[in-house]
């Protein structure tokens, strides 16, 4: 019968190439879904059909052979390789795609893949399917599983019978299926898979039914309802008139009336006396606020793109100062910003001085704002305080420096970003400023204050008889020890 011919391979790989391998394999192979055999039986099929199933079951005797050495043997052997990594899942392709040698070696190698270990996976997947129940799953999708994991164990040679099927199906259900439970335990024999399908989708359609009737007449309970009741002599009387609501109505109301409660609360609290005479002010201190809110946002942003382009210059080896510093620098030697600075310094210098008036501002005359300084940082905790905050200001100092691990790298940016005429100039200015304001202040100060009164009342105070005594006694110590060093080298030498 021309049937049964075995059709002749394809003289050329050219012409299959335009072929999609999943229209004719229209499964994906998956070591979780077992599926090996499915997927081989469309597999070979498909290649008997082009007459290319040799490549899959035999492979040449050595690289020396006539097929090994054809041309198109090797591309069509190629494209069949392609084929199977093509039908096969990700994960899976990802574990062979590097099998060396021909399609027949990738095919054994898939086929020990999923022969390997096989009673273990047999008996992992039947004692789901054992202990499996439909949980929130329909009928349909609950049997679709059933009889999906009956296929895997199918391929796994471990065939599930219809009776034990029906049974597993059976017991994986829960009360609402309890009726007809009840009718097919007791079908003999047991009904086929399918029947019982049928039967269970039957009994779930009537079920949906009668919920839906159910919530019909809910919905339509709703309204109002008066209760009579008859006494003894036979009158009727009106017990009680309610309302009935479904839930999801129930929950419209209460919302309903909280929005209505919040909404009154907020309208008194607005009109009462206090609220309506601080009106304005509230008014004005939000607006405060929200241009404090702008005013830091905006200050942040500049301060982070400062930041930004100076660590990138201290970090790139690049000449050119970023337009962010050039203009930091326009606005430091602007007229404004010194006389501001001018301004700030006066401030600072004469508030200093005053700070040190103790006289005039706690009234104290047998002490001054100096003597208590200089007594608590003579004193064992003020040096050590001293100390702490040098030490602390040189170790921060050296870690900023070295912050980028290249300190003579960034010691010679520095150097270089001080070095432009637009740093000079504003250093210049700085302590010209600073120098100027703490003179004239000083000056001012002066006018009325005698020096020598000062230091020779301030040497001859008995609270610092003590220290001037040790003052007195280190000099004179040091320049006698000087003299008689030098005059001893002198007459020696």
């Amino acid at each position: 019968m021309t049937g049964d011919a075995i059709p002749t391979p394809p003289t050329t790989a050219d012409k299959l190439i335009p072929f999609s391998i999943t229209n004719k394999v229209p499964i994906k192979l998956n070591l979780e879904k077992h599926n090996y055999t499915s997927w081989s039986s469309f597999f070979k099929i498909h290649l008997r059909s082009i007459g290319l199933k040799s490549h899959i079951e035999e492979k040449p005797a050595d690289e020396a052979s006539s097929s090994a050495q054809d041309p198109e043997w090797c591309k069509l052997d190629d494209l069949i390789k392609m084929w199977i990594l093509g039908s096969l899942c990700d994960s899976l392709q990802e574990h062979v795609v590097s099998t060396p040698g021909y399609a027949k070696d990738l095919w054994d190698h898939l086929e020990k893949l999923f022969h390997d270990n096989k009673d273990a996976r047999a008996i992992t997947l039947d004692n789901e399917l054992r202990s499996i129940k439909i949980g929130n799953m329909s009928i349909n999708d609950y049997c679709t599983k059933i009889k999906s994991m009956a296929d895997r164990l199918k391929n796994l040679d471990s065939v599930v019978s219809e009776k034990n099927l029906v049974i597993y199906a059976v017991n994986g259900l829960d009360s609402r299926f309890a009726t007809i439970v009840k009718i097919i335990r007791h079908r003999e024999p047991l009904p086929t898979f399918e029947t019982t399908r049928n039967m269970l989708l039957l009994e779930e359609s009537t079920l949906n039914e009668q919920t839906d009737s159910q919530a019909t007449f809910d919905s339509t309970s709703s309204s109002p309802t008066i209760l009579l009741a008859t006494n003894s002599s036979g009158q009727k009387v009106m017990l009680a008139k309610s309302f009935q609501f479904t839930p999801r109505k129930k929950k419209w109301v209460i919302l309903l009336a909280l929005c209505g409660l919040s909404s009154y609360g907020m309208y008194k609290v607005y009109n009462l006396p206090s609220v309506s005479r601080n009106r304005k002010r509230l008014a004005k201190l939000l607006g405060a606020l929200i241009a404090i809110t702008e005013m830091v946002s905006d200050s942040s942003e500049t301060l982070s793109l400062v930041s930004r382009d100076l660590k990138e210059f201290l970090a790139s080896e690049q000449d050119q100062v970023p337009n962010s510093l050039k203009q930091l620098s326009k606005i430091a030697v602007s007229n404004d910003v010194l006389k501001t600075l001018s301004g700030v310094s006066e401030a600072v210098t004469l508030g200093v001085i005053q700070g040190y008036n103790v006289d005039e501002i706690e009234k104290v005359e047998d002490s001054s704002f100096k003597d208590h300084v200089m007594d608590k940082l003579m004193s064992k905790s003020g040096t050590g305080f001293v100390s702490v905050v040098v030490g602390s200001f040189a170790r921060n100092l050296v870690l900023g420096f070295n912050s980028n691990g290249n300190y003579e790298s960034g010691l010679t940016q520095w150097v270089g970003v001080l070095s432009t005429d637009e740093s000079k100039l504003v250093i210049g200015d700085l302590i010209k400023t600073f120098v100027s304001t703490a003179v004239a202040t000083y000056l001012d100060r002066a006018t009325s204050v005698n020096v020598y009164d000062g230091m020779f009342s301030g040497l001859t105070n008995p609270k610092h008889h003590k220290d001037v005594k040790d003052i007195v006694v280190y000099l004179c110590n040091g320049a006698v020890e000087t003299f008689v060093k030098t005059s001893h080298q002198v007459l020696t030498s």
